[in-house]
């Protein structure tokens, strides 16, 4: 399956497995890695370059990330509160915090991973 088609499927916005408009199936997610043939093994793919907002389920307030996938691998991710914009948040790595008022945290590409 292209990567095109997975992300139309995964983005119809049906909300129903399988996918009624182009038939996602809930057991179509990945056996490994084949060159030209990316499986979905998560529960979306991230679009290179374009930031995508996931908002958290909560009750009392509009909140949650915002996160791309970049070009060289990296991510891009931020915390987003009343507005699509990043907001800043303590970020703690290894149980350690490493800023009060972190606003966007970039994830590195590891170099050995194949």
């Amino acid at each position: 399956m292209k990567l095109s088609d997975i992300i139309l499927e995964q983005n119809c916005g049906c909300g129903q497995t399988p996918c009624k408009t182009y038939g996602l199936k809930e057991d179509s997610h990945g056996d490994g890695y084949e060159e030209g043939n990316i499986k979905l093994m998560g529960d979306m793919i991230l679009p290179i370059d374009k930031e995508m907002v996931l908002q958290a389920q909560d009750d009392k307030y509009n909140r949650g990330l915002l996160v791309t996938s970049k070009e060289d691998r990296s991510y891009d991710v931020a915390y987003w509160a009343d507005k699509f914009e990043p907001y800043p948040i303590e970020v703690e790595i290894d149980g350690k915090s490493v800023s009060k008022d972190a606003k966007t945290i970039k994830l590195l590409f590891h170099p050995e991973m194949k």
